[in-house]
């Protein structure tokens, strides 16, 4: 079987000008200039293709394992070195990595070891078209095989002939690929379980292609990049004028739950980048395929910056996933999805409720333009009204003074568009630990900056007190991320602890897909609760939001609340950024230089 088809909806090749050189740039990603380099860092590269060509990795490309027909346990899979070049491969792992001088990847000193996996193709006439079906029987285990293979340690002398099958710990996995014409389910399928209790259990980081058929109403982003605790990557397009602010159609933006037999719960991607017109010099193409590399390279500067991953005791993977979706660019998303009404209409394309009367965020007038208006939407029956004045997410409500919303990720873009430097400024401003669980005793940090805990039944708050003078209307924006639970079950037999093949991926007792840990973020000014991210189905909890009163220091605070979950304590990673106020970024670049700074200061004199 064709195992490209696999990847066949997330690739489609362009004509016009090429432009990897041109995600570099402040409209882009803007990681041109970066001094880091990612340097040292291993990168698992996974697709169905067999190897890239190399081009601008050089030596920094590495072993290529052919995990074809592989099945978990395997001490030995094919060297893939010798096998014919894969364009999608090498695009992608050019866009990790590459360190050529006008195409620059993003981790341009990143290692790279790619891992080709079984394909599958499309089960048109499979009643149940999920990822649990059988005909994906030879696709998960080729996938496992290589995630668990990559991430064991290998060393020590090698026969003649067999040296490639020397690597260090892989924790972080780019993956280009996803299942194509199939519903999902909301992450309640076994690739999509298999992720999340292998992040957790192992504190890896997978990236995930958001997917790119938007032209069906019933196909949503497939599995297994609906699962919770990995990032999915959705698409920008370049608008005409070389700067990526087209939100692109084919990133998908909602989940069902149940093939999409019940309401929207749950918002994707969690974040988008640049994939639209990406090339090398000689490839071309687009997709989320090369979206989702961008925000990988970005994790590989992080990790070079001291959040290693691979180390279940750091849960890193949460840290980097907070860092860069909290770090993401607001400003100035375009939409261009064909279903999306015109400015001019108010009759919905598409109506998913089937009453002609509700259509969904992404069926409404657009404003084209966020953060640029003057008034929050104050009416959610109002399906004519722009979506966005200020930055909010697609289901929010305002009363009392309380900003609230339940489905955080904006169903246009996640949290926004990548922004490299940010991301990097972020976490230069340093982890800033709580241990206040009192409001009126808060832990004073920076205005910038992040921390790793945990919450429990015990210890049900922790509180971030903002340690600096604040003018009305600067944007305080905070993420926090945490685990969905999945345990391995072995109901097939297999050793507990070792990926093998008798392995399955089940709930805690008491637990199921959409009962999640549940943590909600919240600010306060004075004391007085003033928003609230509150999702009960999401694992990432997300406010952008305005202060509404100038405040001195530690009058605005930030609050991480315990709701319910199971016994003992619930890991967390929050980031949270104020901008004074929200500005180009340029000017986001000079405030975070100058925080930095500050923050140095701070600590030489302690």
């Amino acid at each position: 079987m064709n195992p490209m088809l696999f990847i066949a909806a997330f690739l489609t090749f362009a004509a016009s000008a090429l432009a990897l050189d041109d995600t570099k740039l402040i409209t882009g990603a803007n990681h041109n200039g970066v001094t880091e380099t990612g340097a040292g860092v291993d990168i698992g590269i996974l697709e169905p293709g067999k190897r890239p060509s190399g081009a601008g990795l050089g030596a920094r490309l590495k072993s290529m394992y052919d995990f074809y027909g592989v099945t978990p346990s395997a001490n030995n899979p094919p060297d893939a070195s010798g096998a014919a070049n894969a364009d999608h491969m090498t695009l992608v792992s050019e866009v990790v990595g590459s360190s050529n001088a006008t195409y620059t990847g993003v981790a341009r000193g990143a290692n790279i070891w790619t891992g080709a996996i079984t394909g599958v193709g499309n089960p048109t006439n499979v009643a149940e078209r999920d990822g649990d079906h059988a005909i994906h029987d030879n696709m998960f285990n080729s996938f496992r095989a290589a995630v668990d293979y990559m991430y064991t340690p290998i060393g020590g002398p090698q026969p003649s002939g067999q040296e490639y099958k020397i690597h260090d710990r892989i924790a972080l996995f780019n993956n280009s690929w996803g299942a194509i014409f199939e519903q999902d389910d909301n992450g309640d399928n076994r690739f999509a379980r298999f992720v999340d209790h292998y992040a957790r259990t192992r504190d890896v980081l997978f990236l995930g292609a958001a997917g790119n058929d938007a032209t069906n109403p019933a196909e949503r982003i497939n599995w297994p990049w609906d699962a919770f605790n990995g990032i999915t990557v959705g698409m920008l397009d370049q608008n005409g004028d070389a700067t990526y602010t087209d939100r692109r159609r084919t990133s998908q933006y909602w989940l069902d739950p149940d093939n999409g037999t019940n309401p929207d719960v749950r918002g994707k991607p969690d974040i988008v980048a640049p994939g639209g017109q990406v090339g090398d010099g000689t490839l071309n193409m687009n997709g989320t395929s090369f979206a989702t590399p961008h925000v990988t390279g970005a994790a590989a500067l992080l990790v070079e910056q001291g959040l290693t991953l691979g180390d279940p005791n750091n849960a890193n993977h949460n840290t980097i996933k907070a860092i860069l979706l909290n770090s993401a660019r607001k400003r100035h998303m375009w939409g261009t999805t064909p279903q999306e009404i015109a400015k001019t209409s108010t009759t919905p394309v598409r109506d998913f409720q089937g009453d002609g009367t509700n259509p969904r965020t992404d069926q409404q007038r657009s404003d084209h333009d966020y953060l640029n208006g003057k008034s929050l939407r104050t009416n959610l029956s109002d399906f004519s009204a722009p979506k966005t004045a200020e930055w909010t997410p697609s289901q929010w409500t305002q009363g009392n003074n309380i900003f609230s919303t339940f489905n955080p990720l904006d169903d246009e873009q996640g949290t926004g568009a990548l922004d490299v430097k940010r991301a990097l400024f972020q976490h230069a401003a340093g982890e800033q630990h709580s241990t206040s669980s009192n409001l009126a005793a808060s832990a004073p940090v920076d205005i910038k900056g992040w921390d790793r805990n945990a919450l429990s039944s015990t210890t049900q708050d922790l509180y971030w007190g903002l340690n600096d003078l604040l003018p009305a209307g600067a944007f305080l924006t905070a993420t926090l991320a945490f685990d969905r639970i999945v345990n391995e079950m072995n109901a097939g037999g297999g050793t507990l602890g070792i990926v093998d093949t008798g392995d399955t991926y089940s709930y805690p007792t008491g637990i199921s897909y959409n009962t999640l840990p549940d943590l909600d973020l919240r600010f306060y000014f004075q004391g007085e609760l003033f928003a609230i991210s509150q999702s009960v189905t999401d694992n990432v909890e997300h406010l952008h939001i305005p202060l509404p009163a100038d405040g001195e220091i530690n009058d605005y605070v930030i609050n991480a609340h315990w709701v319910n979950g199971p016994a003992g304590d619930t890991r967390f990673s929050i980031a949270w950024w104020t901008s004074v106020p929200e500005p180009s970024s340029f000017v986001l670049a000079l405030v975070a230089v100058a925080g930095i700074v500050r923050v140095a200061r701070q600590r030489s004199r302690m």
